[in-house]
């Protein structure tokens, strides 16, 4: 028996999230998690707490060198976060 009108599980868990309004709280999820990977190991293990609040993701660092360096490549980490996250959702890093 032929089956008409078929979707994908993915097609079909991607409008389930939409309009539930969960593809944006999941997008900036996956940038957190990637933050460890996308800056290194050891600037990771300066970073006390990630977060992202609106289109603006904030980072606690307690090293100035590292928060300075982090500083200087941020339009790059940006557009690697975003690739991370599937999606373009952050435009601003706050490192504090």
């Amino acid at each position: 028996m032929k089956r008409r009108n078929t979707e994908t599980l993915s097609a079909l868990l991607a409008q389930y999230l939409r309009t539930e309004g969960l593809e944006t709280p999941l997008a900036q999820r996956r940038a957190e998690d990637a933050w460890p990977h996308i800056v290194g190991q050891q600037a990771a293990g300066c970073t006390e707490h990630v977060a992202v609040h609106g289109q603006t993701m904030v980072v606690r660092l307690s090293s100035p060198i590292v928060r300075h360096e982090l500083f200087m490549r941020r339009e790059e980490i940006i557009e690697k976060l975003n690739t991370a996250a599937g999606r373009q959702i952050i435009y601003n890093l706050h490192l504090t």
